[in-house]
Protein backbone atom coordinates (compact mmCIF):
# COMPACT_ATOMS: atom_id res chain seq x y z
CA UNK A 1 0.00 0.00 0.00
CA UNK A 2 0.97 3.66 -0.39
CA UNK A 3 0.12 4.12 3.23
CA UNK A 4 0.02 2.27 6.24
CA UNK A 5 -1.02 3.54 9.86
CA UNK A 6 -1.32 7.33 8.67
CA UNK A 7 2.07 6.81 7.29
CA UNK A 8 3.34 7.25 3.66
CA UNK A 9 5.92 6.20 0.72
CA UNK A 10 8.11 9.35 0.27
CA UNK A 11 6.90 10.16 -2.69
CA UNK A 12 3.04 8.35 -1.94
CA UNK A 13 3.85 5.53 -4.35
CA UNK A 14 1.61 2.18 -4.51
CA UNK A 15 3.23 -0.79 -5.91
CA UNK A 16 2.01 -4.56 -6.54
CA UNK A 17 3.63 -7.20 -4.15
CA UNK A 18 7.21 -7.05 -3.74
CA UNK A 19 9.46 -9.34 -2.63
CA UNK A 20 12.63 -7.72 0.07
CA UNK A 21 14.98 -6.89 -2.69
CA UNK A 22 12.26 -4.64 -4.44
CA UNK A 23 11.43 -2.76 -1.20
CA UNK A 24 15.22 -1.83 -0.79
CA UNK A 25 15.02 -0.53 -4.56
CA UNK A 26 11.56 0.70 -4.52
CA UNK A 27 12.24 2.18 -1.21
CA UNK A 28 8.64 1.30 0.12
CA UNK A 29 8.37 2.59 3.33
CA UNK A 30 5.49 1.14 4.42
CA UNK A 31 6.62 -2.23 4.06
CA UNK A 32 8.87 -1.73 6.67
CA UNK A 33 6.28 0.44 8.60
CA UNK A 34 4.25 -3.07 8.93
CA UNK A 35 6.69 -5.14 9.95
CA UNK A 36 7.79 -3.12 12.82
CA UNK A 37 4.35 -2.22 14.09
CA UNK A 38 3.60 -5.80 14.22
CA UNK A 39 6.71 -6.08 15.94
CA UNK A 40 6.10 -3.29 17.99
CA UNK A 41 2.84 -5.32 19.12
CA UNK A 42 4.69 -9.05 19.57
CA UNK A 43 6.99 -6.52 22.31
CA UNK A 44 4.06 -5.61 24.16
CA UNK A 45 3.09 -2.27 22.48
CA UNK A 46 3.08 0.88 24.88
CA UNK A 47 3.74 -1.04 27.87
CA UNK A 48 5.87 -3.53 26.72
CA UNK A 49 6.45 -7.14 27.95
CA UNK A 50 9.30 -8.37 30.38
CA UNK A 51 11.65 -9.50 27.57
CA UNK A 52 11.03 -8.12 24.35
CA UNK A 53 12.85 -9.25 21.30
CA UNK A 54 13.61 -5.84 19.46
CA UNK A 55 14.13 -7.64 16.60
CA UNK A 56 14.87 -4.01 14.69
CA UNK A 57 17.63 -2.19 17.04
CA UNK A 58 18.84 -6.30 17.55
CA UNK A 59 19.34 -6.66 14.16
CA UNK A 60 20.96 -3.18 13.31
CA UNK A 61 23.59 -3.67 16.31
CA UNK A 62 24.41 -7.35 14.64
CA UNK A 63 25.17 -5.61 11.35
CA UNK A 64 27.61 -2.92 12.88
CA UNK A 65 25.47 -0.17 13.80
CA UNK A 66 25.23 2.27 16.52
CA UNK A 67 28.53 0.90 17.46
CA UNK A 68 32.64 2.30 16.68
CA UNK A 69 33.79 0.71 13.70
CA UNK A 70 37.46 0.65 15.20
CA UNK A 71 38.72 2.26 12.23
CA UNK A 72 42.41 3.50 12.79
CA UNK A 73 41.29 7.62 13.10
CA UNK A 74 40.79 9.60 16.01
CA UNK A 75 37.12 11.20 17.28
CA UNK A 76 35.04 8.72 15.35
CA UNK A 77 31.53 8.61 16.39
CA UNK A 78 29.22 5.51 17.24
CA UNK A 79 26.08 6.52 15.77
CA UNK A 80 23.14 5.55 17.86
CA UNK A 81 20.27 2.41 17.55
CA UNK A 82 17.96 3.06 20.91
CA UNK A 83 15.51 0.68 21.89
CA UNK A 84 13.08 0.31 25.04
CA UNK A 85 15.59 0.13 27.55
CA UNK A 86 17.42 3.60 25.83
CA UNK A 87 14.32 5.89 25.65
CA UNK A 88 13.75 4.79 29.40
CA UNK A 89 17.02 5.62 30.57
CA UNK A 90 16.91 8.67 28.48
CA UNK A 91 13.57 9.98 30.20
CA UNK A 92 14.66 9.18 33.94
CA UNK A 93 17.55 11.46 33.20
CA UNK A 94 15.99 14.07 31.31
CA UNK A 95 12.05 13.61 32.75
CA UNK A 96 12.42 16.73 35.45
CA UNK A 97 13.87 19.20 32.57
CA UNK A 98 10.59 17.91 30.80
CA UNK A 99 8.02 18.66 33.86
CA UNK A 100 10.01 22.00 34.39
CA UNK A 101 9.00 23.06 30.86
CA UNK A 102 5.63 21.93 30.94
CA UNK A 103 4.91 24.22 34.20
CA UNK A 104 6.77 27.25 32.79
CA UNK A 105 6.72 27.72 29.05
CA UNK A 106 3.85 29.78 27.87
CA UNK A 107 0.94 27.03 28.47
CA UNK A 108 -0.37 25.73 24.95
CA UNK A 109 3.04 26.47 22.85
CA UNK A 110 4.07 23.89 21.04
CA UNK A 111 7.08 23.43 23.13
CA UNK A 112 5.13 23.17 26.53
CA UNK A 113 3.19 21.03 24.75
CA UNK A 114 6.03 18.47 23.92
CA UNK A 115 7.33 18.80 27.30
CA UNK A 116 4.16 17.69 28.61
CA UNK A 117 3.90 15.01 26.79
CA UNK A 118 7.42 13.61 27.41
CA UNK A 119 6.93 14.39 31.15
CA UNK A 120 3.66 12.09 31.59
CA UNK A 121 4.97 9.24 29.54
CA UNK A 122 8.05 10.34 27.45
CA UNK A 123 9.70 6.08 28.45
CA UNK A 124 7.13 4.79 26.02
CA UNK A 125 8.47 3.59 22.95
CA UNK A 126 5.80 4.50 20.47
CA UNK A 127 4.11 2.83 16.98
CA UNK A 128 5.27 5.79 15.38
CA UNK A 129 8.84 5.29 17.12
CA UNK A 130 9.15 1.88 16.23
CA UNK A 131 8.03 2.71 12.43
CA UNK A 132 10.39 5.44 12.12
CA UNK A 133 12.99 3.72 13.62
CA UNK A 134 12.45 1.05 10.83
CA UNK A 135 13.22 3.20 7.51
CA UNK A 136 16.22 4.61 9.49
CA UNK A 137 14.61 8.03 11.04
CA UNK A 138 13.78 9.14 14.45
CA UNK A 139 16.55 8.26 17.00
CA UNK A 140 18.59 6.68 14.85
CA UNK A 141 21.98 8.25 13.93
CA UNK A 142 24.06 5.89 11.41
CA UNK A 143 27.36 6.68 10.53
CA UNK A 144 28.37 6.62 6.64
CA UNK A 145 31.37 3.74 7.47
CA UNK A 146 29.14 1.87 9.59
CA UNK A 147 26.62 2.34 6.79
CA UNK A 148 29.65 1.05 4.26
CA UNK A 149 30.30 -1.94 6.76
CA UNK A 150 26.92 -3.32 6.20
CA UNK A 151 26.81 -2.95 2.91
CA UNK A 152 29.70 -4.85 2.58
CA UNK A 153 28.27 -7.61 4.72
CA UNK A 154 25.65 -7.68 2.75
CA UNK A 155 27.35 -8.30 -0.87
CA UNK A 156 30.08 -10.31 0.81
CA UNK A 157 27.93 -13.13 2.32
CA UNK A 158 27.69 -11.72 5.80
CA UNK A 159 31.20 -11.16 7.07
CA UNK A 160 31.54 -7.48 9.12
CA UNK A 161 35.12 -6.43 8.05
CA UNK A 162 37.47 -3.47 10.76
CA UNK A 163 37.83 -0.78 8.26
CA UNK A 164 40.64 0.39 7.51
CA UNK A 165 43.06 3.08 6.13
CA UNK A 166 45.98 0.68 4.73
CA UNK A 167 46.05 -2.53 2.92
CA UNK A 168 50.05 -2.59 4.12
CA UNK A 169 53.15 -0.69 4.29
CA UNK A 170 56.11 -0.09 1.59
CA UNK A 171 59.86 -0.08 2.91
CA UNK A 172 60.77 3.40 1.69
CA UNK A 173 63.12 1.70 -0.92
CA UNK A 174 60.31 -0.55 -2.35
CA UNK A 175 62.51 -3.69 -1.46
CA UNK A 176 59.66 -5.25 1.06
CA UNK A 177 56.21 -5.02 1.84
CA UNK A 178 54.30 -5.67 5.03
CA UNK A 179 50.42 -6.82 4.02
CA UNK A 180 47.62 -5.89 6.64
CA UNK A 181 45.01 -9.02 6.46
CA UNK A 182 41.65 -7.67 6.74
CA UNK A 183 40.34 -8.15 10.17
CA UNK A 184 37.27 -9.85 10.72
CA UNK A 185 34.59 -8.28 13.84
CA UNK A 186 31.60 -10.32 13.04
CA UNK A 187 29.07 -12.19 11.03
CA UNK A 188 25.28 -10.73 10.48
CA UNK A 189 22.64 -13.38 12.03
CA UNK A 190 21.15 -13.78 8.48
CA UNK A 191 21.59 -15.63 5.29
Amino acid sequence: PSSYAGKRNFEGESFATLDFRETLIRSCDTVYYKLALDQWSRDGGRTGIAHPKEVFPTMAKAWGVGRQTGIDLPDERSGLITNRAFKRAFWVKHKKDYCQGAKTRPKGSYLQQLDNEFCIDGYALNGGDAMNFAIGQGDVLVTPLQLAMAYGALVNGGTLYKPQLAKGFLAADGSTSTELPPVRVGKVPVA
